[in-house]
């Protein structure tokens, strides 16, 4: 569920960043919400996986540090036919919370196999719902993630830099009418949460391209505040609303170095 503000911004004509004067209107001090973020998928059923299946794709998850309040079932199921010769991996069914991963997922090495893991997990955590608002501590901080998300969308449509092929697919899809603003802006926003898990310096290469082709907004925090620490902004000021133990770029940094250099390119939490 999106407020008025928010569905009038996503009716702005695209592409058409929203103007500061809208942003800084969300940036204003309030309360922080209380803490209320699961980190565990205690309670959680797993349909269709082997004992260590489970085990594995739990730990996988939960690994992540990202919330997981909203998850309600995991599920693994045969991989359905292809779409429009795109192979499926996952689907999150964001009303009811439920995830589904297929098949397809055992051909992928670990580290993909995350990074989707990641991206349906963005879903899950998306900041255009309004009852997402204590999982990014404040309403304030939701709608500057989804802000972010929209512009990035917009600017990647005005610079024609897109994130990968299926970024670029999905824009397509979106110039056709095929899928709506706002699935595009949501997909933007769920890619850009799994690039800074598995593949941060492509973020950066994407951003370098958008900017030097007239784009104006930041996708991450890639420059130096006065104590030589990394200004949180971008998709990095999203994932630190989302998780505040940690708290700045450099131990953002860090946990997904660690959780990478954890992953074995012979284990394979998919496989049988």
């Amino acid at each position: 569920m999106t407020t008025i503000l928010e569905r009038r911004l996503l009716t702005l004509p695209t592409p058409q960043l929203v103007p500061k004067t809208i942003w800084l209107a969300f940036s204003k001090p309030e309360y922080a919400i209380q803490e209320t973020r699961k980190r565990t998928l205690e309670g959680v059923t797993f349909y269709d996986f082997t004992p260590e299946q489970e085990i594995r794709t739990r730990n996988l998850l939960e690994s992540t540090g990202l919330p997981l309040n909203n998850v309600s079932g995991v599920n693994y199921a045969p991989t359905p036919d292809n779409r429009r010769n795109r192979i499926v991996l996952a689907q999150c069914e964001m009303a009811t919370g439920h995830l589904t991963f297929f098949k397809s997922m055992e051909a992928l090495p670990e580290r993909a196999q995350m990074g989707v893991g990641v991206h349906e997990l963005a879903h899950e955590n998306s900041p255009f719902s309004e009852k997402n608002n204590a999982l990014y501590s404040t309403e304030n901080l939701r709608a500057q993630a989804m802000m972010h998300a929209i512009n990035i969308a917009d600017q990647s449509l005005q610079t024609n830099v897109y994130f990968d092929s299926y970024h670029k697919f999905l824009a397509q899809e979106y110039k056709e009418g095929k899928i709506s603003r706002l699935r595009f802006c949501e997909e933007t926003h769920a890619i850009m949460i799994e690039l800074r898990f598995t593949n941060t310096k492509h973020l950066e290469q994407v951003q370098n391209a958008q900017l030097a082709k007239g784009g104006t907004r930041r996708i991450l925090s890639r420059r130096f505040d006065g104590s030589g620490q990394f200004f949180a902004e971008g998709v990095d000021k999203t994932l630190l609303s989302l998780m505040p133990q940690f708290r700045n770029v450099a131990q953002l940094d860090a946990h997904i170095a660690g959780l990478k250099s954890s992953l074995s390119v012979n284990s394979n939490p998919f496989g049988k």
